[in-house]
């Protein structure tokens, strides 16, 4: 397997730094996890051709997760792109094919299909790819009720098995206690360190195997400790990593 790191910025917009977006480049397959702002640049300046992503995952609904999938979908489209495109989502698939509507995505003018499928149905069709919940978006929960809105607050890690080593990638996550068991042993963890306490990002130290990337966060904040462990690094946008 090999993976690049696409965006590593967090919610709030940074200078040379796009929003989140990892591809994995597994044996034959090719896909996203996430597709922030900035996704299309990106394909741009790795020569990503049109047709090699074969589907993109999203783990939650927040903008610098997501916001990208527009003109992903829309450089496809211009660069006449032909093989179907599976995009997994969290929640709210209706409301979310109407968000392409409304922005004249239409499905019939598309040179390709668009199957949007709930992200429950990624661990059935790959079965090297597992799935966990976690608590990132359970702080909206009084406003939602308040407001009878219909936001499910459903968001995941993502897990990979790859010639019987795993790479997980938590997405955001409030606290890294919610997943623990999910990620406990794995080889190599891409991990958001803005929203889990320092404390808890560092004892990662001693839950996974080889390498921690630090992603979604303020560098600063982790140099010292950084220059002490070697297993852990911060996210680089430009690296092709090597998971073998």
């Amino acid at each position: 397997m090999k993976f690049k790191i696409l965006g590593k910025g967090s919610g709030l917009p940074e200078l040379n730094k796009k929003h989140s977006c990892v591809y994995i480049q597994d044996n034959e397959l090719n896909y996203l996890l996430d597709c922030g702002e900035g996704i299309s640049q990106s394909f741009l300046e790795n020569d990503i051709n049109q047709d090699l992503i074969d589907f993109i995952v999203i783990t939650h609904f927040h903008p610098d997760h997501i916001s990208g999938i527009y003109m992903l979908i829309q450089l496809f489209y211009l660069k006449k792109r032909i093989k179907p495109l599976d995009i997994y989502l969290p929640e709210n698939i209706d409301t979310f094919r109407k968000s392409l509507e409304m922005f004249y995505l239409f499905s019939d003018r598309m040179t390709y299909k668009i199957n949007l499928l709930d992200i429950n149905k990624l661990t059935k069709d790959y079965k090297d790819i597992s799935i966990k919940s976690n608590d990132h978006l359970i702080g909206y929960q009084d406003f939602i009720e308040k407001n009878h809105l219909n936001n499910m607050m459903l968001s995941y890690s993502i897990k990979i098995k790859s010639n019987n080593k795993y790479l997980v990638y938590t997405s955001d996550i409030s606290t890294l206690n919610y997943i623990k068991e999910f990620i406990t042993n794995t080889n190599i963890c891409i991990v958001d360190a803005m929203h889990p306490s320092i404390q808890e990002i560092k004892e990662l130290n001693t839950i996974i195997k080889e390498k921690v990337i630090l992603t979604h966060c303020n560098e600063n904040l982790f140099t010292d400790f950084i220059n002490m462990e070697k297993k852990f690094e911060i996210a680089n946008e430009k690296k092709l990593y090597n998971f073998s």
